[in-house]
């Protein structure tokens, strides 16, 4: 971005390695970057986020830590716009569709993004990707590992 508009791109080829003092500031600046890309093609209705139930908010992104995790409407338009704005590293990516997204629609998206979906993307920061509404099941798990290092810690101390 060069004064609010998408300038050429560029490819760092040397300079900046992993350890230097800048590179968190850099990875931090890149970020909010990528961020306020996404929200400006939101807000200018070129690409569409998804909305959390009927009253809830839209959303379209979210970034924890290296990873990028992008909330789309399965629409070729969106795909098309996606790959004009994103310089997406496809070994890394993956696409989750939900249940009510047309086969047909998810094989069209899969081909222009040449990404393949997956069935069910499991677990991600170490929490189940898919709720569902027995949430107090999901994170049984949780708790049982919380309660054995509970544990575990009262061992130490009492020895």
């Amino acid at each position: 971005m060069i004064n609010g508009k998408p300038g050429r791109r560029f490819y760092p080829s040397r300079g900046i390695h992993q350890g230097d003092q800048i590179s968190p500031y850099l990875f931090l600046f890149v970020s909010e970057v990528l961020s306020l890309m996404i929200s400006k093609a939101i807000n200018s209705n070129v690409l569409q986020g998804i909305k959390l139930g009927s009253g809830g908010p839209i959303v379209s992104h979210l970034l924890f830590g290296d990873d990028t995790l992008v909330f789309l409407k399965a629409t070729k338009p969106n795909c098309d716009q996606l790959v004009q704005l994103l310089n997406i590293n496809y070994s890394k990516s993956c696409l989750f569709f939900t249940p009510n997204t047309a086969n047909c629609m998810r094989m069209e998206i899969e081909d222009t993004l040449n990404i393949r979906g997956i069935d069910d993307p499991r677990k991600y920061l170490g929490l189940p990707t898919l709720w569902g509404r027995a949430k107090k099941d999901s994170l049984a798990y949780i708790k049982d590992i919380i309660n054995k290092k509970v544990q575990n810690w009262k061992q130490v101390l009492l020895s």
